[in-house]
Parts: C-alpha cells; sequence; structure tokens
C-alpha cells in the first residue's frame, strides 16, 4: 500500500513537470527571423551563385553579366511561379468544393502544366545565357558543376539489362 503512494505521488510530480515544460516551451518560442524581401534577395546574390562565379574565375564585366542574368531570370521567373501557384489554389479548391467540380480543377491543372513548360524553358534558356558569358576554358568547369548540380542521367543510374 505504502509503495502504491509513492508511486502516485511520482507520477503526479512528472505529469506536473511535463505540464510545465509544454507550458514552457508554448510561451517561450524563440521569435522568428523576417522573410528576406525580394530587393534584399537580389542585392546580395545566393551562396551557391558567389561559389560559381569563384570557381569560374570570372573576370569582373563577366561577373556583372552573370548578376544582371540572374536578375533578369528572377523577374520572370517570380511572375510565372505566382500565376502557377495561383492556378493550383483554384484547382485543389474547386475539388474541395462541395459541388466538386473536377473538369475545372482538371482544366486549371492543364494550365499549369503550361506554366510548368514556360519555367521549364527560362531555366534552360538561363542556364544557356550563363554558359555564353563564360570562355571555353570556364565552359567546362560550368558543365562540370552543372553536372554535379543535376546529378547523374538516368541511364547511368538504371542497371543494364540481363540477357
Amino acid at each position: 500500500m505504502a509503495s502504491n503512494k509513492w508511486l502516485l505521488w511520482i507520477v503526479f510530480i512528472l505529469i506536473l513537470i511535463n505540464i510545465g515544460m509544454v507550458t514552457t516551451l508554448w510561451l517561450t518560442k524563440p521569435p522568428q527571423p523576417p522573410h528576406p524581401s525580394r530587393a534584399g534577395r537580389m542585392a546580395q546574390p545566393p551562396l551557391g551563385e558567389q561559389q560559381l562565379l569563384k570557381e569560374l574565375q570570372l573576370s569582373e564585366p563577366q561577373a556583372e553579366q552573370f548578376r544582371k542574368l540572374r536578375e533578369r531570370h528572377e523577374e520572370k521567373v517570380t511572375g510565372v511561379l505566382d500565376s502557377l501557384h495561383a492556378l493550383k489554389d483554384l484547382a485543389f479548391r474547386s475539388v474541395l468544393n462541395d459541388a466538386g467540380d473536377m473538369h475545372t480543377s482538371q482544366a486549371l491543372m492543364k494550365r499549369a502544366a503550361e506554366f510548368e513548360y514556360t519555367l521549364d524553358t527560362l531555366t534552360l534558356n538561363h542556364v544557356a545565357a550563363l554558359r555564353s558569358v563564360c570562355t571555353r576554358e570556364q565552359r567546362g568547369t560550368f558543365d562540370s558543376i552543372f553536372h554535379e548540380f543535376i546529378g547523374p542521367s538516368p541511364q547511368q543510374e538504371m542497371p543494364a539489362p540481363h540477357r
């Protein structure tokens, strides 16, 4: 009987400690850093870009071309991404409505796929434009860095068929 009392007191104390810790965690959340503004992001190049500029050993005019290309690309992509996200949001909201109009959702998703294609085309053109800024020697370095970034091709990952 005495051991049961001790066990109950221990459980009670542990519950109080648990409630105290959870309350402390809820009340003392660390402040979230503010989201960087678009202007702030464009003023400071991404870390990957800084490393790329360093490894390619670009001249100052080449580096300036890289920066301008990045800024133009980011402006174009931002508009496409905004439209893409809006379309997908509408498509999913349409499905979640009580009416659940699948035809509207499917039409919106087809339109979203066109924006995905536009986004991929913009990115391919951007990579080609960046590559064109490089000298012949720098292109070799650019290509090897880019191959590391995208990973092995699907053909390299697939095992050879057994015969």
